[in-house]
């Protein structure tokens, strides 16, 4: 299958035969080249939802999930998007009045008040560096200046600090990027970070914000896939390196999540044919990786999902050389032990699925078993070491690739890939106390 590297913030990588040429996501979700588009998979949704699409951005405002841009029919870039509020089951369409110009692959930040879009792909695959601020409350798009932004890219990050956006790294013309800019909104104004001591350019990465310090790590560049990082400081205006030091070999597809102290990384592929199961967890005040138990650690997979609930890392789910896998553990940073999850009436092997936190379950949702796509899940309570299976009743049509997050109350799955390739608009919200679907 033709690979279509969208240069964007999402990869897509194509495991050889042993993997039986599973399509996988690498951080986040590509369009294909040359996949069929139709209108035949509708579902029933709330009228005004978003037109079909993929390489879009979603945030969660406090009430509303807002979706906007990506790629619609025929790899057409797009400029439109929709809010889409859980309690009344309503969407309602965004201005594009001074909206930025169509394009898919971009990042996203939400400030509090106003969704900041920047970078990305248009037509033909031109990097951008147009960008806008939209405020729900009125429904306005507010351009942002261009003076001294970062220049035109895609496959950057993008982290808000709390009163800055903080863009860095990516691809431009081919070419990887090591720069990147701090973005005040209350000001319009772009500051450069420089890149003295910044890690080797790169794009698909992924960062982290402390509270303090945005993190870099992992992702690709000409010379293959890396497993280096590095430290920036915005009230230094400096960066530091992260040791390399016991970190993680895997270097593709591993999970990643931020406990309030540590970045824990675990598992991937060191290439594309050798997952691994071994992790590390990173101190960045001290610049310290630590190995972390592989006693009773899940079996070597990448593509899997990672939630944290607070004491454990939960693992879950994806692929390895012998197949899908629907098999996990719990790791307690605590103690650095791994306990085995049960696997009685653990949703089917898959790939491609979203795992949530609740507070109190993991809800596993949707993936791909074998390239066909699912609608199934279940619940996992770590106190008790139980699933439950999820009702399919009201159930979006199966798919995999899709985005999942949790309001608080819901858990809001949209989009995504169906049968046959097929990119999908809409999706249900799943009420985890009454086991109930809602178009």
């Amino acid at each position: 299958m033709l690979i279509y590297f969208l240069k964007s913030v999402m990869y897509l990588f194509q495991i050889k035969d042993s993997l039986n040429s599973l399509v996988i996501l690498a951080h986040f979700l590509l369009a294909i080249s040359g996949l069929g588009y139709t209108q035949d998979l509708y579902e029933s949704i709330s009228i005004g939802s978003p037109e079909d699409r993929l390489g879009h951005t979603a945030v969660w405002t406090g009430n509303e999930m807002i979706i906007w841009g990506g790629f619609g029919a025929n790899e057409v870039a797009l400029s439109t998007g929709g809010r889409y509020n859980p309690s009344t089951n309503i969407w309602t369409p965004i201005s594009n009045q001074q909206a930025p110009e169509p394009r898919g692959g971009h990042t996203a930040v939400w400030t509090g008040n106003e969704m900041i879009i920047w970078g990305g792909f248009g037509a033909n695959e031109v990097a951008l560096s147009t960008r806008g601020r939209y405020n729900p409350s009125t429904n306005i798009w507010t351009p942002i200046s261009n003076q001294q932004a970062p220049k035109p890219r895609g496959g950057h990050t993008a982290v808000w600090t709390g009163n800055e956006m903080i863009i860095w790294g990516g691809i431009s013309q081919n070419s990887y990027l090591d720069t990147g800019g701090k973005y005040s909104p209350s000001t319009d104004i772009w500051t450069p970070i420089p890149n003295q001591q910044a890690p080797e350019p790169r794009g698909g990465h992924t960062a982290v914000w402390t509270g303090n310090k945005m993190i870099i790590w992992g992702g690709t560049n000409q010379n293959g896939y890396l497993n280096t990082g590095g430290k920036y400081n915005p009230l230094t205006d400096e960066w530091s390196e992260v040791t390399t030091r016991e970190a993680i070999i895997g270097k593709l597809l591993h999970g990643a999540i931020w406990t309030g102290q540590h970045m824990i990384v675990w598992g991937g592929f060191y290439d594309e044919n050798t997952p691994i199961n071994t992790g590390a967890r990173y101190d960045p005040s001290a610049n310290v990786w630590t190995s972390i138990s592989n006693q009773q650690a899940p079996e070597p997979r990448g593509g899997h999902t990672v939630v944290w609930t607070g004491n454990e890392m939960i693992i879950w789910g994806g692929t390895n050389q012998n197949g899908y896998l629907n098999t996990g553990g719990r790791y307690d940073l605590s103690t650095d032990k791994w306990v085995p999850i049960s696997v009685r009436d653990a949703p089917v092997a898959r790939f491609g699925h979203t795992s949530i936190w609740t507070g109190k379950y993991m809800i596993v949702w949707g993936g791909t078993d074998d390239k066909i796509p699912l609608n199934t899940g279940g619940r996992y309570d770590p106190s008790t070491d139980k699933w439950v299976p999820i009702s399919v009743g009201d159930a979006p049509v199966a798919r995999f690739g899709h985005t999942s997050i949790w309001t608080g109350k819901y858990m809001i799955v949209w989009g995504g890939y169906g049968r046959n390739g097929v990119s999908l608009r809409g999706g249900g919200k799943y009420d985890s106390s009454t086991d109930r679907w809602t178009p």
